[in-house]
């Protein structure tokens, strides 16, 4: 027994889509969603309240021991470290420093940079440290200060003319 399905024809198609349209516009239930809460009443959450401008009004808190002031402390670090992105700290990597490039300025020389901040984030700069005559003054092979300078995320960074 062979038996060929045949396309419905466009007829059948039409009131197919035609059904279907008007099942799917009637809601199926005219009950409301579940609520936790009833009507017009909001949970209380400080996101839903007014928000603080820079025009009203805080004062300062005054502490009153050192054991307030340390706890004041810890909360202003945190809040540091929350709007930075630093809470929790990421975890410390290897720096894998890499000092090249040496150029001699009398006083001073220059030396490239770069190390890596965060895995696969590169910071490059200058590192500026005393030398020649200048070694002189101060404790024979003591430590000296240097200056790190790194470079911007501008255009043309490091390679920007000033004048």
């Amino acid at each position: 027994m062979n038996s060929i399905i045949q396309a419905p024809s466009s007829t059948c198609r039409f009131l197919l889509l035609l059904v279907l349209t008007v099942l799917f516009s009637i809601p199926a239930s005219r009950a409301e969603p579940p609520r936790i809460f009833s009507p017009g009443q909001l949970p209380k959450d400080k996101r839903l309240s007014e928000p603080r401008t820079l025009h009203d009004y805080f004062p300062f808190t005054q502490v009153s021991s050192t054991a307030e002031w340390a706890h004041r402390q810890e909360q202003i670090k945190r809040r540091i470290k929350v709007s930075a992105g630093l809470w929790p700290m990421p975890e410390k990597t290897p720096l894998n420093a890499v000092v090249h490039g040496k150029k001699e300025m009398g006083d001073y020389s220059v030396e490239k940079v770069y190390f890596e901040s965060l895995p696969g984030h590169f910071v490059t700069g200058n590192l500026y440290r005393p030398s020649g005559d200048s070694l002189k003054n101060g404790v024979k092979n003591g430590k000296r200060p240097g200056a790190l300078c790194p470079h911007g995320h501008w255009e043309n960074a490091r390679f920007y003319d000033l004048d």
